[in-house]
This record gives C-alpha cells, sequence and structure tokens, in this order.
C-alpha cells in the first residue's frame, strides 16, 4: 500500500474517534483574499452538487493497490464530517473512470484490487482559475 493510502486509513480513525461534532472552522482569508467555496457537510449525505466521486480500479493514476468506489462502505456524512474509509478486501471494478475514456471497450475493462477507497473530486461542478 502506498503512503498516500495509509494516511487516508490513519486520518479515517481519527476522524472515527472523535465523540463530538467540532465546531465549524472559519478560514482567516488574510486581507485581499475572497472565499469563493466551501463545504461544512452539514447534510446527511454527500452534496453532489458539489461533489463526485471517483470510480476507477486505477490507483489514482499512480499505481495504488486500491479501487475507488462510489460506495457508502468507502465514503459517507456523518455529524458533519466527511469520512473516507479504506478497506482491505479484494473488490473488482472498472479500470477507469466512465469519463476518461472514449470507447465502450475501455469502459468495460475491469481490474481488481486488494484495496477499496473514496476519491472525491468537483470536476465540471466547482473549477476556477
Amino acid at each position: 500500500m502506498s503512503v498516500k493510502s495509509s494516511a487516508v486509513i490513519l486520518l479515517t480513525g481519527a476522524l472515527s474517534a472523535c465523540q463530538q461534532t467540532p465546531a465549524p472552522v472559519k478560514a482567516s482569508l488574510g486581507e485581499g483574499w475572497q472565499l469563493v467555496w466551501q463545504d461544512e457537510f452539514s447534510q446527511n449525505d454527500l452534496d453532489l452538487t458539489k461533489w463526485q466521486h471517483e470510480v476507477n480500479c486505477r490507483g489514482g493514476g499512480n499505481d495504488e493497490l486500491q479501487c475507488y468506489t462510489a460506495r457508502s462502505e468507502n465514503s459517507f456524512v456523518k455529524d458533519g464530517i466527511l469520512h473516507i474509509v479504506a478497506r482491505q478486501e479484494q473488490y473488482t471494478g472498472p479500470l477507469h473512470n466512465s469519463d476518461e475514456v472514449s470507447s465502450d471497450a475501455e469502459r468495460e475493462k475491469q481490474a481488481t484490487q486488494p484495496f477499496t477507497s473514496a476519491r472525491l473530486r468537483t470536476k465540471n461542478l466547482a473549477d476556477w482559475r
């Protein structure tokens, strides 16, 4: 497992150990900066108008031994906290994100990895320059 995957597991453990919901943190932007986007995870579910799951078994493009899924076992919101959970389990899923390939043959390619996790992005939902 890569260092990145290990960090996710440690972070998940730390978040799961929290007994109380932390108070929202207001970012100190400094002079000349303006906040243009944020998410407080105040709903019971992930806000799909802001976020989308990457779903692939390519391991983030750098050969991590994991499949990213949209399953609730791997990502969920609870008490104002986004949980991203890495699990050691054999899992077979699509090799590529469906929006990153142009042919049906590429969309049908599968891979199996020994870990699952979640990876969220704002692609085409919240993009800035």
